[in-house]
């Protein structure tokens, strides 16, 4: 089958296979409808707050938490920008200014580590939380927390995504060591998804 974006490759495996494991991360997994049903919750979260092709950035640990975001910001149009938590606080800066991103999805575990990037720079960036483990909110002077709406995983689309739209920014550290930002479309993702179903014997999830 010709697929025209990494979602729609996805939502295909979903509803061939929708309670075969899509994930497993540690001591917990998840199947791929209920990947699909958190990606759908994201989607939902940005369908009225962002324009499509909009650059949303994750700060997070490897986890289920991160696919999740992933798959959310394919589904409502974004471009998603992976960003490692544990890169120095300028760095991370730095990257944040290069893709003009206003939005963040992280963990309850960074925020103090997002509010005090964002203390030097005179605005706030909107947070999206994707756990919701006893925030204060009046503690952050410097970003806009965010919690994810739990109710809502109807499907939703700004456009649909094909083969020539943007689809993710990656960094690399740049031949003088500044970090420099590489755009992705959504072809390019579904021919690196498809040599590792390849490599790993995953034809199954084709």
């Amino acid at each position: 089958m010709k697929f025209k974006s990494l979602q729609d490759k996805i939502s295909s495996i979903t509803s061939k296979m929708p309670n075969k494991i899509a994930i497993e991360h540690g001591d917990k997994s998840i199947s791929f409808i209920e990947l699909e049903e958190k990606a759908n919750q994201v989607a939902n979260f940005f369908y009225d707050r962002i324009d499509d092709q909009n650059n949303i950035t994750l700060l997070m640990d490897r986890s289920i938490n991160l696919v999740q975001g992933i798959l959310g910001i394919i589904k409502c149009g974004g471009v998603f920008v992976p960003l490692d938590p544990l890169f120095p606080e300028n760095r991370i800066r730095l990257m944040l200014d290069k893709v003009h991103s206003n939005w963040i999805i992280t963990e309850s575990s960074w925020l103090n580590k997002l509010d005090n990037i964002m203390s030097s720079t005179n605005r706030k960036i909107n947070v999206l939380v994707l756990d919701n483990h006893n925030i204060t909110f009046s503690k952050f002077k410097n970003i806009e927390v965010f919690l994810l709406e739990k109710d809502k995983v109807e499907n939703n689309y700004f456009s649909p995504n094909v083969f020539n739209k943007n689809c993710y920014i990656y960094f690399t550290s740049g031949s003088t060591g500044e970090p420099k930002a590489i755009l992705g479309r959504h072809r390019s993702g579904l021919s690196l998804a498809s040599k590792a179903q390849r490599m790993f014997g995953f034809l199954e999830f084709s």
